[in-house]
């Protein structure tokens, strides 16, 4: 399971013959740090340039990402040297990419670079095939078939019901129109049904710090509180997310004794400074900002 591209693009810097560093910059858990230099032939005409970018992502690893990848591009601001693609595929934290790119920029004391980069998180969610076949198998309790990403996935209609409003109302329309054989549902696999389910199971699956994000967002899609309510328990006991990341997550999915908690743990003003730092307060709502603030106000 992969979470969304996670892009940057670079200013364009001047390369000299000094070696210089151009900054750090900070997304989505990803830290970068790149760094230059000019080197010149025995005519004093640009021959190379060295560069390095330090990538740290340890933040996301502590998240349950397992590897990052995608690809950075060098790029020049005109025609000193060609386009540079490095192709990323890094399971390790803490990585450094050093390129030599030749130029052809006679007479100039710099070459002007930017770069860019598009990284992809993979998250490692270990959900076995021959669970998801025995979870919707058919069986004398199953008494429903819903078509999902192209294969049968035999349900119980009373629980399903029960623990989810938004297959209440499907399978009563369904009732209703005499369509009530093979009930499509679209826009998810197979796979992360089985997990959705896996939660309510009479032999349940149990949240982890790989799957909650999927599994809010497949617990909010089908209007499962239970699920929610779950994946609340297991960050409120058992998580290695950042408090930020958990403040999120329990302001956009409503769990309520999970954002008392995180927000209580703003304890001083470094933290609540990493937290406005953070792309995810932007995405808060009004209410929790507000309690935010409510809480900074007790620490001035």
């Amino acid at each position: 399971m992969s979470n969304e591209v996670i892009e940057y693009e670079s200013r364009t810097d001047a390369i000299t013959g000094e070696l210089e560093d151009f900054g750090t910059i900070e997304r989505h858990g990803i830290k970068c740090t790149w760094s230059g230099a000019l080197n010149f032939d025995d005519d004093d005409d640009p021959e190379y340039i060295d560069l390095e970018w330090k990538i740290d992502w340890s933040e996301l690893k502590s998240e349950a990402v397992e590897r990052i990848t995608g690809v950075l591009t060098v790029m020049p601001r005109d025609e000193s040297f060609d386009e540079k693609r490095i192709e990323i595929d890094w399971k390790e934290a803490n990585k450094t990419i050093t390129e030599r790119i030749y130029v052809d920029w006679e007479g100039e004391d710099e070459v002007h670079a930017s770069y860019k980069f598009s990284l992809v998180p993979h998250y490692d969610v270990p959900i076995l095939k021959d669970c998801n076949d025995e979870i919707l198998a058919a069986s004398e309790l199953n008494d429903t078939v819903l078509l999902i990403d192209g294969k049968k996935a035999h349900v119980n209609n009373a629980i399903l019901s029960y623990y989810s409003e938004f297959f209440r109302a499907l399978f009563s329309t369904n009732f209703k129109e005499g369509r009530i054989d093979e009930i499509p549902v679209d826009d998810v696999s197979f796979e992360d049904f089985g997990l959705l389910l896996s939660m309510i199971h009479p032999k349940p699956s149990f949240p982890n710090d790989a799957n909650v994000r999927k599994l809010l967002e497949l617990a909010d899609r089908f209007m499962m509180p239970i699920v929610i309510g779950h994946v609340e328990h297991h960050l409120l006991n058992n998580s290695k997310f950042s408090n930020e990341e958990m403040i999120w997550m329990a302001d956009a999915y409503g769990m309520p004794t999970l954002l008392e908690k995180t927000i209580n743990e703003l304890n001083n003003l470094e933290k609540a400074k990493k937290l406005k730092k953070s792309p995810k307060f932007q995405k808060l709502s009004k209410d929790a900002k507000c309690s935010i603030l409510e809480k900074i106000m007790e620490l001035i």
